[in-house]
């Protein structure tokens, strides 16, 4: 390490090999009324211009010329409230070769705005260091800069609980391609919230913590990097499908009713597994056309010229390449990790499996979260495997449902050209989003519901809602449901629950109960005979 005069730069270079990251690190200090404060470290992340791969209409995947791309994100900065000199910078992660120019007063600026205001947070927040993260938005127009601020408290030796802010800067015309990565990118800094926050407990030295974190930032933007450079567009067609002309006889149709129809159950998240990567991706192709616009933005094609893609949690499509034996490394503990459950279609065994149903997934989730949160404060070292992971491994399904059996006769006798089948296609989730309108209306309308929402924290609530609050809804409820609504078929009962569950989540854990408390609910019952 050089060492200048005060107020000088202090600079050196260490040569890290992040994978395909080179970073190099600097400390600097301005001079004038910012150097009351100390120098924060600055870390520029070095990654090579990519390949843009684009879809081809035999559904193929090939690389156009190189050509030079923005980095998705231009920097990250870690901020932190001081008493005494106010918002002050602790780190900043610039992206090499980014707009980005190192300001020291939009640094400053974007710190200041993301910690105003929180100082009074600190009791609150310190309750649980880690776990309460606030997400905020900021949409700086000067500047054109996006920033998207997670918002935490950590304890620190000398100091005791502290506001922090890790901050995501993003330029501003990459709003509309970030809104719909939001909630994954979201998920992500919480689990590495958690982390630092483990490391202020477990180091005194600032140096140690932001050496040990500094390794999550590349790997968390690398992740990002290639949903956004791999996503599928919003507006699809049936070509490199399964439903058009030329690819229409590649799957089996009995294969194509379980993949449609286990996708369909897991509120449209699934996991494509091959040999290779153009017949997983018109699989993936042909799943996409039963979810929103939105919900392919956050669905990943797979990249036959990367090799070091892996399983992302939160994605609602995306695709594995197999080894010479069939098998495909997915980690369990990251399946947890994701928000809804998930199918697993695979090419070449032909079969289909997936995770639990909502309420069960969402209930061994949340205990794994929490058990990982633990050991992490307390320094803890898990030995083996977690009990709960063996809760959410996947599972062979082989519901049959009548609502795709028929669109699958129907809409194979149709015209592949001139839009015809987009057209059918669309039309089918119309119906299953107006089937799914339907049951939670039928759920709305019943009085146990009402109850259950209107007394749940009242002591002396009605039979019916003390039954909703520690189990779920009657059995008479749910077989009246089934029968007025035409949905005496599990398979069929499955999809429009799963898609009620969209629009209003909870409904399934108040239909099907809380796995955790069915002892309740089964004592209850015998009680009431």
């Amino acid at each position: 390490l050089a060492t200048g005069p005060k107020n000088n730069i202090r600079a050196r270079k260490v040569g890290v090999d992040e994978g395909r990251w080179q970073v190099s690190i600097m400390y600097s200090s301005d001079g004038g009324a910012s150097s009351l404060k100390p120098p924060h470290r600055t870390v520029t992340l070095d990654a090579p211009t990519p390949e843009i791969w684009t879809d081809e209409p035999d559904g193929k995947v090939a690389s156009t010329a190189s050509k030079e791309v923005r980095p998705f994100f231009t920097a990250a900065l870690l901020s932190m409230w001081d008493n005494i000199v106010g918002p002050r910078v602790q780190c900043e992660w610039n992206m090499f070769g980014s707009e980005w120019q190192a300001n020291s007063k939009v640094v400053e600026y974007v710190a200041s705005h993301t910690l105003n205001g929180e100082i009074c947070r600190t009791e609150e927040l310190a309750v649980a260091p880690g776990q309460i993260v606030e997400n905020k938005l900021y949409v700086l127009s000067e500047h054109k800069v996006l920033v998207t601020a997670f918002i935490f408290s950590s304890f620190l030796a000398t100091q005791g609980p502290c506001v922090f802010s890790l901050s995501l800067l993003l330029p501003l015309d990459r709003l509309s391609s970030y809104l719909p990565l939001h909630k994954l990118c979201e998920e992500r800094m919480k689990e590495r919230i958690d982390r630092l926050t483990a490391l202020y407990k477990q180091h005194e030295l600032l140096e140690t913590v932001l050496d040990k974190f500094s390794s999550e930032v590349p790997n968390f933007i690398s992740s990002v990097y290639r949903v956004y450079h791999m996503t599928l567009p919003e507006t699809m067609s049936a070509e490199g499908t399964a439903f058009d002309a030329e690819h229409q006889t590649m799957l089996d149709m009995e294969f194509l009713r379980m993949m449609i129809t286990s996708h369909l159950q897991t509120c449209g998240c699934s996991i494509v597994v091959g040999k290779t990567a153009s017949d997983v991706n018109l699989v993936i192709r042909t799943l996409a056309l039963f979810i929103t616009p939105s919900e392919r933005s956050c669905s990943r094609l797979l990249d036959p010229g990367d090799p070091n893609v892996q399983y992302e949690p939160d994605l609602f499509l995306q695709g594995l390449l197999q080894d010479a034996s069939g098998n495909v490394a997915i980690p369990e503990q990251d399946v947890i990790r994701s928000r809804l459950p998930s199918s697993l279609v695979d090419l070449t065994r032909l079969n289909v499996k997936q995770t639990n149903q909502m309420h069960k997934h969402d209930v061994v989730r949340q205990e794994f979260l929490e058990s990982q949160h633990l050991m992490l404060q307390q320094q803890l070292q898990q030995n083996g495997s977690d009990p709960l992971q063996s809760l959410c491994r996947f599972h062979t399904t082989n519901d049959r449902s009548e609502l795709v059996q028929s669109f699958l006769k129907e809409v194979f006798q149709l015209n592949p050209r001139c839009g015809v089948r987009e057209a059918f296609i669309a039309l089918f989730i119309r119906r299953v989003h107006r089937r799914a309108l339907a049951l939670i209306k039928y759920v709305q309308s019943d009085q146990s519901y009402q109850d259950s929402k209107a007394t749940s924290s009242v002591p002396s609530a009605p039979p019916s809602a003390m039954y909703s609050n520690i189990g779920g809804a009657r059995p008479s409820v749910v077989r009246n449901l089934r029968h007025d609504l035409s949905l005496e078929n599990d398979g069929d009962f499955k999809i429009i629950l799963a898609m009620a569950e969209k629009m209003r989540p909870g409904l399934f854990t108040w239909l099907l109960g809380d796995p955790r408390r069915q002892g309740e609910r089964y004592q209850y019952e015998f009680e009431a005979l």
